[in-house]
């Protein structure tokens, strides 16, 4: 009895380990270093050396003229957090280099036929009242926060690299008096649930992109409205958008875009930062593990690639009512039955886990059963 307990502990454990493996493996082919190593190797993954757990540490606190304050080192400022809706001892302060994350102000596009980015390389596409813009991930990853116009109206295309989350958002909000304010996003260099924060110049409000949602400051409660977007190839995007133009790569932070500033993160066998809701628990997922999730009505329902990359050819499902098909590609993607593009997320597995604490998971073996869930 006791030689067959511990051949299911060492097979558990073996298959905790492949799925780790496979989890790390996702991302980086996702996000395209692992398709071109010799673009983005780093000296000290040669030398069998392992990566530097990231130092994070709750961000600096300060009471003055009645107010509160939190102090961003990345940025050498003060933002005032008096009014908030979040526990600040749950705001870290962590090791980013601001060198690492430039800002980019003139945003420059091209056509397609004059862009270098190779097919296989990821883009975040939108289309807004006609016009089309794609965002290649590798300027993405640097300056985390593009504040664009589309279609006529003004837009955040962002990203968080710690989280490989994508969103696009609507910049234009509704202040407690009224008025409407347009607001820049720039990179917080504060860390906040596992991934990065945002500020806006305009009121120095604090932004978790997961949820386009103000966490402290002037407009603290208020969610952004966001836009459907796809993250999928340069070669796929070009394909459903011809007449798409691309963000240039022609800057003068073009030695940024070969570089992803979070790559060894994603290498640990554990969450590297700590998350309420997420360390201690079981999960069937590792924390790395990229997903595609649909939200609505309260309720989300992820689509693990491990999961997927189990199906061959398309995936037809339903969600809350809503038909969806998710595309087999180099990220995978969903749309309508029709093809038209929906309203969905895109992130590592510990983002749905701990904000939908019984998120259904999609199982491609059993289509007509209930999807299973994760529970808390």
């Amino acid at each position: 009895m006791l030689r067959r307990t511990k051949v299911i502990i060492a097979a558990y454990c073996i298959a905790g380990l492949i799925l780790l493996v496979l989890g790390i493996g996702m991302v980086l082919q996702f996000t395209h270093w692992f398709q071109h190593p010799e673009e983005f190797a780093d000296d000290h993954h040669h030398h069998g050396e392992e990566p530097e757990k990231p130092e994070a540490s709750p961000a600096t606190t300060l009471t003055r003229d009645g107010g509160t304050f939190v102090s961003s080192p990345f940025l050498d400022r003060d933002f005032d957090v008096t009014d908030r809706s979040v526990d600040l001892r749950q705001i870290l302060a962590g090791s980013l280099n601001p060198d690492k994350f430039p800002i980019l102000e003139k945003l420059q596009f091209v056509s397609p036929d004059e862009s270098p980015l190779g097919d296989q390389d990821a883009v975040l596409g939108a289309r807004i009242n006609g016009e089309e813009k794609a965002y290649p991930l590798r300027m993405l990853n640097p300056h985390i926060a593009l504040n664009d116009l589309c279609g006529g109206k003004e837009i955040a295309v962002v990203y968080d690299p710690l989280t490989i989350t994508p969103k696009v958002f609507e910049r234009s909000v509704r202040q407690a008096d009224g008025s409407a304010v347009v607001l820049m996003f720039a990179n917080l260099g504060l860390i906040y649930n596992g991934g990065l924060l945002l500020y806006d110049k305009e009121t120095e409000s604090l932004w978790w992109p997961p949820e386009g949602r103000c966490l402290a400051g002037k407009l603290n409660g208020v969610r952004l409205n966001d836009y459907p977007f796809l993250f999928v190839s340069w070669k796929v995007w070009k394909e459903r958008h011809p007449g798409t133009t691309i963000l240039s790569l022609d800057t003068e932070f073009a030695v940024h875009y070969r570089q992803n500033p979070a790559e060894q993160y994603y290498m640990f066998e554990e969450l590297p930062l700590p998350v309420e809701g997420w360390q201690g628990r079981t999960s069937r997922l590792p924390w790395n593990a990229p997903a595609i999730a649909l939200e609505r009505n309260g309720r989300a329902k992820a689509y693990p690639l491990l999961v997927l990359d189990k199906v061959q050819g398309d995936i037809h499902d339903t969600f809350d009512g809503m038909k969806v098909v998710i595309h087999k590609d180099a990220p995978s993607y969903p749309t309508d039955e029709r093809g038209g593009e929906v309203h969905y997320s895109f992130g590592l597995w510990f983002l749905w886990a701990v904000r939908y604490p019984g998120v259904e998971i999609y199982e491609p073996d059993s289509p007509k059963a209930p999807a299973t869930s994760e529970e808390q």
